[in-house]
């Protein structure tokens, strides 16, 4: 990388910054600020041209030979190359350690013997010692530098006194999500990432709630209901038994019974209703689907050219016909194959031009599906915090089925 970016610099060495300096100079950014004032134009053309008639590896033996003698050129010319070469060095300079320094390196499946099953065993012994607040000990095998070389074998080590002091804190289940090594200046360490699943919070005692209920047309019906008396953990488990199962449709025809021989007006009061339709969304949808399948087609009609093109091109190259046509036209005499050659990439581009429009639309089309979605959650959340109730919502277990025909009705959102 060190060499490559010498050889680099001194093949643009003439290159200059856009924006001028103080003075009003421009500087030259390959070079140290110094060097922008004091080497004048004919300094410069005379390195850039040193730079054009050396290859890599005689560009290299130049910068070698920079540091005992000036190589022929003037004093400040080998003064600025030298420069250069300092500043590379320093850029690629090797890091010094200092008492607390540390590297973390973040560990994946492919720095683990074993790969993806070993890293989730490792996981899972861990997060099992910390729910049991219990000790552990195990031997993490890395893979080694090289293949079939020794894994490198860590020794990972979990106290009792860590497990019950992270289990103390907070609630919910814990559980290991990632491991890291931390290098040090004379030792390894292995640390864990401890993450706990969050805990649903409860609706009981609560007397206010806003509920929703999505259509198949993302038509959202939102009613916001006050109870007489707090909500119990027995209408809970009620609730939950009917959201779900093999049972579902029996077991909603027993909540709707229930309700109407348990609940009265005088129980439940109404506060406010709302329903914002999703068909104009569905049709907004549409009209952009059927666009992408006009540029669809016109993309495919002009690979179809394309192809043939390409064929006749190759045909009088005298090549396969499926060979790649190459950017510069390989027989700039022949009248014929020229005019392909330019016609082939003149449609190339114009593929391209419909491609960037196909993605635009397809940015449109995401925008509006986030611009629906977060309207109907915000406008929920204002009613929650109108009424300082708490948002109910229906556990869907419905997946998207796709549709050729972007206007019949879809369950885009279930």
């Amino acid at each position: 990388m060190e060499q490559r970016l010498l050889f680099g610099k001194l093949r643009n060495i003439g290159a200059l910054g856009d924006t001028p300096m103080a003075d009003g100079t421009r500087r030259l950014v390959n070079l140290p600020e110094k060097f922008s004032r004091s080497l004048a134009k004919e300094d410069i053309d005379q390195l850039q041209a040193e730079a054009a008639s050396r290859d890599f590896a005689e560009t290299l033996r130049l910068f070698r030979d920079l540091s005992s003698s000036d190589c022929g050129l003037r004093a400040i010319q080998a003064e600025a190359l030298r420069a250069m070469v300092s500043s590379v060095r320093d850029r690629f300079r090797c890091p010094e350690w200092q008492q607390d320094a540390t590297i973390p390196l973040h560990l994946d499946y492919r720095c683990l013997r074993g790969g993806n099953p070993a890293l989730g065993a490792a996981l899972g012994l861990l997060g099992s010692s910390l729910g049991k607040n219990s000790s552990l000990k195990h031997d993490l095998a890395l893979a080694g530098v090289a293949p079939r070389q020794k894994p490198i074998s860590i020794p990972l080590q979990v106290a009792r006194a860590v497990s019950k002091s992270i289990s103390r804190h907070g609630g919910g289940e814990i559980a290991v999500g990632s491991l890291l090594i931390e290098l040090g200046p004379s030792y390894v360490r292995l640390k864990m990432v401890a993450v706990r699943a969050p805990s649903t919070p409860s609706i009981a005692g609560c007397r206010t709630v806003v509920a929703e209920d999505f259509g198949f047309t993302n038509t959202s019906s939102i009613v916001v209901l006050r109870s007489r008396t707090p909500v119990g953990e027995g209408a809970l488990s009620r609730i939950s038994g009917h959201n779900g199962g093999h049972a579902k449709k029996l077991t909603k025809k027993l909540a709707k019974a229930f309700l109407q021989s348990h609940v009265a007006g005088d129980d439940v009061e109404v506060l406010e209703t709302m329903q914002f339709d999703g068909r104009d969304f569905l049709t907004r949808v549409s009209s952009h689907a059927a666009r992408v399948d006009r540029l669809r087609s016109e993309i495919d009609r002009l690979y179809n050219r394309l192809d043939r093109i390409r064929a006749e091109i190759n045909l009088v190259a005298g090549v396969e016909a499926s060979a790649i046509v190459p950017e510069v036209a390989a027989m700039p005499d022949h009248s014929r194959y020229t005019a392909m050659h330019a016609r082939f990439f003149r449609l190339l581009k114009a593929v391209g031009r419909l491609k960037e429009v196909r993605r635009a639309v397809y940015c449109t089309v995401a925008g509006l599906k986030k611009s629906w979605f977060g309207y109907v959650a915000q406008r929920k959340a204002d009613l929650a915090a109108k009424h300082e109730a708490v948002v109910v919502t229906e556990d869907l277990d419905i997946l998207a089925v796709p549709t050729d025909n972007p206007t019949r009705d879809a369950p885009l959102t279930r």
